[in-house]
C-alpha cells in the first residue's frame, strides 16, 4: 500500500444504491457536484431501479459539503471526473 499514490475511491459493480450514495456525497464534497447532479449520477447508476429509495434521494438533496473538508484545486483536477 502506497499512501502517497493519493486519494481513491471504489465501490460496488454499478455503484447502487447505498455505495452509489456514498460517491453522490464524494463527488458534492470533492468535485463541486450540485445535489441536482449528484442525484442525476446516483440515478443514472441504478440503471433506473430507484423508485423505492426516496430516503437517498432526499439525503443526496440536503448534503452540504463540508468546508474543513475541501481538498486543493490541483487534486480536484486530478481526481475528479471530466464531464465537459
Amino acid at each position: 500500500f502506497d499512501s502517497t499514490s493519493g486519494p481513491i475511491y471504489i465501490h460496488c459493480w454499478n455503484g447502487w444504491h447505498q455505495s452509489g450514495y456514498a460517491s453522490a456525497l464524494i463527488l458534492m464534497q470533492f468535485c463541486g457536484f450540485t445535489n441536482e447532479e449528484a442525484l442525476a449520477y446516483w440515478e443514472k447508476c441504478t440503471s433506473g431501479n430507484h423508485s423505492k429509495y426516496n430516503h437517498i434521494k432526499t439525503a443526496i438533496l440536503k448534503f452540504k459539503p463540508y468546508p474543513d473538508l475541501k481538498i486543493k484545486t490541483h487534486i480536484k483536477n486530478s481526481i475528479c471526473p471530466c464531464f465537459n
